[in-house]
């Protein structure tokens, strides 16, 4: 696997979780 900063693992992770679920989504824009 190719090695990624942390951010960008962190970002590619969030994107994941907001595209299979929009409460958790609206819920993570909200912090």
């Amino acid at each position: 696997m190719p090695s990624l900063p942390a951010s960008t693992l962190y970002l590619s992770l969030r994107v994941r979780l907001v595209h299979s679920n929009p409460s958790v989504a609206a819920r993570i824009r909200c912090t």
